[in-house]
């Protein structure tokens, strides 16, 4: 169960951070004066929350670093599976319903055309 809850929270984080990132960086209408704000609240809502069950890592090579030193790789698949499952999920979530068509620009949609 202990596993099960780590991916899960960790999707969440992701999903959260890169929703975030969206709404900041790529929406036209996006955070403005509060933007500079948005990323590192993010980062302590995604901590605070996420810190007693999975360590919060959302990026792959900060669990990298650890495990190479220490030689610990049980469960290691967590914490490379997860950030791109939330992370995927949040850019085409943000992508279909909250960003207007005509902002994303030229090269996103190539490539969402050809990912999904």
């Amino acid at each position: 169960m202990r596993n099960v809850q780590a991916f899960l929270g960790e999707v969440y984080a992701s999903f959260f951070f890169i929703f975030v990132l969206f709404g900041m960086v790529v929406d036209k209408r996006g955070w403005g004066k509060l933007g500079p704000l948005a990323v590192p609240l993010a980062i302590c809502l995604d901590m605070w929350i996420l810190g007693p069950v999975s360590s919060m890592c959302i990026n792959p090579a900060r669990a990298l670093g650890p495990a190479v030193v220490t030689g610990f790789w049980e469960n290691h698949w967590l914490w490379w599976t997860a950030p791109f499952v939330g992370g995927l999920t949040a850019g085409k979530l943000y992508t279909k319903f909250w960003l207007p068509k005509d902002q994303l620009p030229d090269l996103a949609k190539k490539a969402m055309e050809k990912v999904l």
